[in-house]
Order: C-alpha cells, then structure tokens, then sequence
C-alpha cells in the first residue's frame, strides 16, 4: 500500500461509478503537485465522506481537549 500526503483537493470527476478525487500537496518550492488520487465507489461516496467528517469531529475534539488540559496546567 502507498501512502500520500494530502494538503488540498484538486479536481473531482464521476465516470462509470467511482468516483476520482484528485490529491494535492505544496512542493519543496511552493507550488501544488498531484499527490495521488483516491477513487471512491459511487455507491460508498457517502459512507466515505461520513466517515471522514466524523473523524474530523472527532480530531477537533481532542485538540479542544488537549488545549484546555495544557489551559488548566497553565493557570496552576
């Protein structure tokens, strides 16, 4: 299995049910590149994107935790 880094998304395309979302990352020198793709079963998009939403929640949660930990260790 590869692994790509993923800082932006670039073009989106729907052809013959999957889904192609284009994968970009920033260069050494500051341009965007294509960092891969990742193709998504038409019938799964929603399942995917769920997912990825609910990880991203849950993410956000941890920092805000994190930081009002390391608030509370601050003030002591």
């Amino acid at each position: 299995m590869d692994t790509i880094i993923i800082e932006k998304l670039g073009s989106v395309t729907m052809r013959n049910g999957l889904i192609r979302v284009q994968c970009m990352a920033t260069a050494a020198g500051g341009e965007d590149r294509i960092s891969g793709e990742m193709i998504i079963p038409a019938a799964a998009y929603g399942q995917v994107a769920g997912g990825l939403q609910a990880a991203g929640k849950q993410l956000q949660e941890r920092i805000e935790q994190a930081r009002k930990e390391q608030s509370e260790q601050t003030e002591q």
